[in-house]
């Protein structure tokens, strides 16, 4: 299996609101790295026949794509090819004045290729780029929230407050 493409943009128009009045800033403050995205052709955009909306899986938009790398992408996927885009980090931005803006991982790989192979391949840059992953999740006996390191995925480890054993859960 060869390895899949993959390169960095950034979303723009982030500290706009949708056309239902929904400010995307409070989208973005739903989001976090690693998050699948999907990109929609916005073909009732007024200024660019190239409109790409970047949009949560739940659909929500969360900004547009840059006009040149959209006209790229959308003709390459006429000729076959698959797109997988994830947030690789969410920013603070100050200028002109203060917001969250959204860098994105963009995977390209043939027609057809499975997606779990995408978020896999894309996980591990993630992880390169940024380091180890939390883990949050819930002692089964006492129910205190705990946070460990992706690495230590399927061990068992002492809870920090009633030190009983817990498996720490998989990815």
């Amino acid at each position: 299996m060869k390895p899949f493409k993959h390169f960095y943009s950034k979303v723009i128009g982030a500290n706009r609101n949708n056309s239902d009045g929904t400010p995307r800033q409070q989208i973005i403050s739903k989001c976090r790295g690693g998050d699948h995205l999907l990109l929609e052709h916005d073909v009732s955009n007024a200024l660019s026949d190239f409109a790409l909306k970047v949009l949560t899986e739940s659909g929500e938009q969360i900004g547009l794509m840059k006009d040149l790398l959209s006209e790229k992408i959308l003709d390459r996927q006429k000729k076959g090819t698959s797109y997988f885009v994830f947030i690789s980090e969410i920013v603070d931005i100050s200028d002109p004045k203060p917001h969250k803006g959204v860098d994105l991982l963009i995977m390209q790989g043939e027609a057809g290729s499975e997606e779990f192979i995408a978020q896999g391949e894309a996980f591990k840059l993630l992880r390169d780029k940024l380091g180890p992953f939390l883990l949050t999740f819930k002692c089964q006996s006492c129910g205190c929230e705990m946070e460990i390191e992706d690495s230590m995925e399927g061990q068992w480890v002492d809870c920090s407050e009633c030190g009983e054993e817990v498996q720490v859960p998989r990815l």
